[in-house]
């Protein structure tokens, strides 16, 4: 295969990406069924708490995570087939990926002990764990490495 070291860093962001979405859709029904007044969310203490703890995963797995692995997995898939050639330097590649992966470890670490229940919006000036907005840049930082 010709671009295989390239589609092996392709399909890690790709399931990633799909495990985010995974769970933050799984999360989507428990924010409809608090409006109807039906709380699951003390099922799934001590991990989710909350509603807004729930929209703040919903929010960030969905909107966030999501997104920035399925468009760089994609954007690796892509460009090396257009232009026919591999990535020049993978090292920084996989090196943007595992800082990606550290962003979200970092940012789910906030949101899951409860430190960070700020929605998904992340925007200044920071509200929650002082670990929450490293890891945002952490994933929005790595992204920019992708293309090596």
């Amino acid at each position: 295969m010709m671009f295989a070291r390239e589609d092996r860093l392709v399909r890690w962001n790709i399931y990633l990406g799909l495990i985010a979405l995974a769970l933050g859709t799984a999360l989507g029904p428990l924010q409809a069924l608090q409006y109807a007044k039906v709380n699951l969310y003390g099922v799934l203490s001590p991990l989710i708490r909350s509603y807004y703890q729930g929209l703040t995963l919903h929010g960030v797995l969905n909107a966030l995570v999501w997104t920035t692995f399925f468009i760089m997995g994609f954007s690796i898939f892509v460009t090396v087939r257009m232009l026919n050639r591999p990535l020049h330097n993978p090292g920084i590649a996989w090196a943007g990926f595992w800082v990606m992966v550290a962003g979200v470890i970092l940012a789910a670490y906030a949101i899951l002990t409860h430190r960070a229940s700020v929605l998904y919006t992340f925007y200044l000036p920071p509200a929650g764990a002082p670990d929450l907005l490293p890891g945002r840049d952490a994933v929005g930082g790595g992204d920019v490495d992708h293309l090596g």
